[in-house]
Order: C-alpha cells, then structure tokens, then sequence
C-alpha cells in the first residue's frame, strides 16, 4: 500500500465534516421557546426535531453500511454529500414554512449517517493496519 501524505489532510477533512454536521439536529434546542412562539409549532415537534439524527441512524445504518462496502467509500460519501446539501438547502427556507426545516434535517440525518458510518472503511483505506485506530 502506498502511504501518501494528503492522507492526514484528508483525515483532518473527515474529522471536520463530521464535527459541522452534528451541529444540526440542535440548532433550536436552546431557543425552543422563542421558536415555538415564532414559528407556531409545538415544542414537541422542536424535541423530535433534535432527535433526527437518532431516529434515523438505526433504519438507514444497514443500507449505509452496504453501500459503503459494496460500492465503495467514494460513492457512500456522494450520497451523504447530495442529501445533507439538499438538507441544509431546505434548512435555509425556515421562513417560507417551518415543515421544510424539518423535512431538510431529516435529508441531513439520512446523509449523516453515511458519515457516521464510514470512518472505519477510511481508515481500512487510507491508513496502514499499525495506524487504523489511531485514525479512528
């Protein structure tokens, strides 16, 4: 296996994609209140808005998981990409109707968990087997 530096930028890169995409399902767990005045909804629909992330991960972590091994890292990694920059797009219509941040953060959670589940598929990768846990 040849061993090539950009590996750890593309390591630092992962680490980063992850660390932004968490940030989602909580972005109105603080404000919940001020948001249920403003945008009209129940705090219920605020709470299981923040658990997107969880709710997903069990149905779409066997799919996610099959892609990336049978199709490959690179393609996991597109489907992550096109739901979470569909998600995020829809995120940003919070103003023309609250449902749509909704539905856009379950887009991030679907592509989310192809980040989640990918990082041992990089490292297998991308790393020597001495340096596989050391990059996970």
């Amino acid at each position: 296996m040849k061993l090539y530096p950009y590996r750890y930028v593309c390591a630092v890169l992962f680490f980063f994609t992850s660390l932004v995409n968490s940030f989602a399902p909580n972005t109105f767990v603080a404000v919940a209140d001020y948001t249920t005045k403003l945008y009209q909804v129940d705090r219920l629909v605020i709470n299981v808005n923040a658990l997107a992330y969880t709710i997903m991960q069990p149905l779409i972590t066997f799919p996610a998981s099959y892609i990336l091994d049978q199709i490959g890292l690179k393609a996991g990694m597109n489907v992550a990409l096109v739901f979470m920059a569909i998600g995020y797009g829809l995120r940003l219509l919070i103003n023309v109707h609250f449902w749509l941040f909704v539905m856009g953060t379950y887009l991030t959670a679907f592509g989310y968990i192809f980040i989640i589940n990918s990082p041992t598929k990089f490292a297998s990768n991308w790393f020597p087997v001495s340096q596989v846990f050391s990059c996970i």
